[in-house]
């Protein structure tokens, strides 16, 4: 009989959790910059046009933002000249370019700086702070808790999959990374009231049930489906038996990352 983790059943992160998860996923992604060969940094990620560096220079804009008010004043005026196209793109877009510039080393330097400062940040975040009301219109209405907490983490270890894949590396799995994954399957499921099983193999394998799973069986790589969940691969990239339509459907909504 096939172990299946139920996803209806896990529990969300909580607050004490969310900041060692962020810590080991700071440090692999750390980690993970430093092994790669110094042509990898200029490989094309699934975040296209973005490299390998404009995506380290885009997790170090963010916690660059974090450090300093004025660096954050900065970034919020660009997401304002955008706002009527994307502002959280408009924002990426500012962090990128304002970093060009840095080599690798550099960056990998700055990020050894500025991760544990954030970190240090969100431990601070008094819990009025945190209730502070946050709109992004890649999932709402929220709270600057949930971004700190959650989106900030898992945008952290989709960039780690986006560096392993265009290096063509495997991904370093550790319990972190399966914990992240399986909360954005437990939010992903609350958000469709999916109906299927996923049968995952490579570094993020296991079974996992979303709803009754009757409806269809979703097959591939761990890292494909978070992929697919982050808007990176398209969902008939995953093999699919049962119900395709009502599964390609359910697999088209993004999960927040």
């Amino acid at each position: 009989m096939i172990n299946e983790t139920d996803v209806r059943a896990l529990p969300g992160i909580g607050r004490r959790e969310a900041i060692e998860l962020a810590a080991a996923e700071n440090a692999a992604f750390i980690a993970e910059l430093k092994a790669l060969p110094p042509v990898a940094w200029d490989g094309i990620t699934d975040c296209d046009p973005w490299t390998v560096k404009d995506v380290a220079a885009h997790v170090l804009g963010w916690a660059e933002a974090a450090m300093s008010w004025r660096e954050f004043r900065h970034q919020m005026a660009a997401a304002l000249r955008g706002w009527r196209s994307n502002p959280v793109h408009a924002q990426n877009a500012l962090q990128v370019e304002e970093r060009k510039h840095l080599t690798p080393d550099e960056v990998v330097e700055r990020l050894e700086v500025a991760l544990p400062a954030l970190l240090c940040l969100r431990r601070r975040l008094s819990l009025p702070g945190r209730l502070i009301p946050l709109y992004n219109p890649l999932f709402g209405l929220t709270t600057l808790s949930f971004a700190m907490d959650v989106i900030f983490t898992r945008d952290v270890f989709a960039h780690r999959i986006d560096v392993a894949t265009s290096a063509g590396t495997e991904l370093s799995v550790g319990p972190n990374d399966r914990r992240i994954f399986a909360d954005c399957l437990r939010h992903w499921a609350r958000n469709t009231q999916a109906n299927l099983r996923f049968e995952l193999d490579g570094p993020l394998d296991g079974n996992y049930l979303i709803g009754k799973g009757s409806v269809a069986s979703v097959r591939g790589r761990g890292t494909d489906l978070v992929r697919v969940l982050a808007g990176r691969l398209a969902p008939e990239e995953l093999t699919i038996e049962g119900d395709r339509e009502r599964a390609l459907a359910w697999l088209a909504v993004p999960c927040p990352f």
